[in-house]
């Protein structure tokens, strides 16, 4: 049975006994959703300065909740976690470059799960989004913010001790502070953020409900519809199936904040997405359409049981009993849960599939949101700077915000009031990003922009939006390609002699023409006249558009080296990734 014992040093412990190595969690109520995207990271960045310094790997951070984790014998569970809290006091500054190379690193290796860009499409560049977006604080943070974010979220108030064994004797000496409370994560009422759609075809479906063991039957109830429907039998897991392998999961996530997360995914690794799709949209209608089948509420019960008996289910308990203490929505007991899970009935789950408590996310990998997608912000009407790469796409910028358009796609706005985060490079380039994470890049070597154009964007969004990152390699800075439709053309000495050439053409044809008696035919010559020009233009236009080119690049390039040269450190590209969450 878990119980709560008497704290140590101010921190609540949750203690079950369990065979085996004492295992043991220092869990705190600070994670990814308490940032803001300035300085997204700084958790991760806590939790790898803590690491190095107390050793070990057992370390964790989420959206709502960090963990230091350990297992051995008693003696060394507790050096472990007073290894720990002597990290969190020590200085951060001298292992602070090194834990952000790790980082760094990391991210460069690390594309976003499903559940990151989920989070991302629900809640956009904010709260529990920031979890699928990199870490854009971390070039720019210092000792200074890191001692200031550990003084805010890792004290003893804020933190949660569970074990399997007894630990007599352990210290935990951590500062004095308050329990924080889980930030608000509602739902960006109006638009939906990005999707990043993983490297296989997946079709998934994400809403919210209240957390607790209805809503676990309720995922269950989800699987198994969901899977029979693609192969005609009831029950769960994987499937060889008449279009090809998929493996149809339900997952339940609590968020900390009363609601849970509740996502059915069917994942297809080979042959045609279409059929699943038609049958998970057909599984998901009927569900609505008819009663909830109660052989299914049987076997998601079923299931959940067998975890609550096994012999060590009150010590696999532990991280959500101290993730339910820590957000303040309690776990019950194993003796508690068995009984609300008997109770369980067809009509509980029937009012779930009735309503969902924040907008339901339906989306495919192939086709991203199904169903009516918002507009976003309207396209701003003002300065139009044209792109370098194609004729049809330009920069439009007003007092108001800023629009990129693009040739067969859906311009986008993003309003320097709502920016979420104003990302800078020393080069000049700039990446706005709106609340919905949706962003926009300003790179004077992609568009005629003039020299005004950064500094006003710099001065219309709020200051502590602002961050600013190391400088980009020579050759990660954007370079203008023709591309798309109606591209942009480029030439170089040849152009200009076929150009010179032809205006000389031009020129002699027009003399001939308007000279009298000079020629027989000038409405001929004013013909040539007018080709030869119009083409000759063309041609010197590519090598003028080559010219524009090449000396922003150059400035740019320019500006990159400065700017290493001053830190005394040789320039890289930052990790367009995801970074690791370990």
């Amino acid at each position: 049975m878990t119980v709560t014992e008497p704290e140590i040093d101010g921190v609540p412990v949750l203690h079950a006994a369990a065979a085996g190595p004492v295992r043991a969690g220092l869990v705190f109520r600070a994670g990814q959703a308490d940032e803001t995207p300035a300085v997204a990271g700084v958790t991760h960045l806590i939790e790898h300065l803590v690491l190095r310094r107390a050793g070990g790997t057992c370390g964790g951070v989420s959206p709502v909740v960090t963990t230091f984790a350990a297992e051995g014998t008693a003696a060394e569970v507790i050096a472990h976690l007073e290894r720990v809290c002597a990290a969190l006091a020590a200085d951060p500054a001298p292992h602070l470059d090194a834990a952000r190379t790790e980082l760094a690193a990391e991210a460069a290796q690390r594309t976003p799960t499903i559940f990151e860009s989920l989070a991302v499409v629900r809640h956009g560049a904010r709260h529990h989004g920031l979890a699928g977006l990199p870490e854009w604080g971390l070039p720019a943070l210092t000792a200074a913010d890191v001692r200031r974010w550990i003084a805010t979220y890792f004290t003893r108030e804020n933190a949660v001790l569970w074990t399997t064994g007894e630990v007599a004797g352990l210290r935990l000496p951590l500062p004095s502070g308050v329990r924080r409370p889980v930030p608000d994560a509602a739902a960006v009422p109006d638009r939906f953020g990005a999707f990043r759609p993983p490297p296989y075809d997946v079709i998934v479906r994400d809403e919210l409900q209240p957390a607790g063991i209805v809503t676990e039957v309720y995922a269950g109830v989800l699987e198994r519809v969901v899977f029979a429907a693609g192969t005609g039998a009831a029950g769960s897991g994987a499937a060889g199936a008449r279009v090809g392998a998929y493996r149809v999961k339900a997952h339940h996530r609590p968020r900390g904040d009363g609601l849970a997360s509740v996502t059915v995914l069917a994942e297809i690794f080979s042959g045609d997405p279409g059929p699943v799709a038609g049958d998970f949209l057909d599984a998901l209608a009927a569900l609505r359409a008819q009663p909830v089948p109660n052989e299914h509420v049987a076997a998601a019960r079923q299931e959940l049981d067998r975890a609550l008996i096994a012999p060590d289910a009150a010590a696999t308990r532990l991280p959500r009993r101290a993730f339910g203490l820590l957000t303040g929505v309690p776990e019950p007991s194993v003796e508690e849960a068995r009984d609300r899970l008997r109770a369980v009935t067809a009509g509980q789950v029937g009012e779930l599939v009735a309503a969902s408590r924040g907008p339901e996310l339906l989306l495919t990998s192939w086709n991203g949101l199904i169903g009516p997608a918002p507009a976003g912000p309207e396209p701003v009407a003002g300065r139009r700077f044209r792109s370098l790469e194609s004729r049809r796409a330009a920069l439009t910028m007003d007092r108001t915000g800023i629009t990129r358009s693009w040739p067969d796609t859906r311009p986008v706005t993003v309003s320097f009031a709502s920016t979420a985060v104003l990302l800078k490079w020393p080069d000049g380039g700039r990446r706005l990003i709106g609340a919905d994470a949706r962003h926009v890049d300003v790179e004077p070597t992609l568009h005629e922009t003039t020299a005004d154009v950064i500094p006003a964007v710099d001065a219309a969004v709020p200051a502590d939006r602002h961050v600013p990152l190391p400088p980009r390699a020579p050759d990660a800075i954007p370079v203008p390609r023709p591309r798309g439709k109606h591209p942009i053309r480029y030439g170089g000495a040849g152009a200009l002699f076929l150009g010179l050439v032809a205006w000389v053409l031009a020129w002699a044809a027009l003399m001939l023409a308007i000279t009298p008696g000079a020629s027989s035919a000038p409405v001929t010559l004013f013909g040539v006249f007018l080709i030869a020009w119009i083409w000759g233009g063309f041609r010197l236009r590519q090598v003028r558009n080559t010219t524009v080119a090449h000396r922003r690049l150059t400035r740019a390039r320019k500006a990159a080296r400065r700017e290493a040269v001053a830190r005394g450190a040789v320039a890289r590209p930052v990790p367009a990734a995801s970074p690791s969450r370990s």
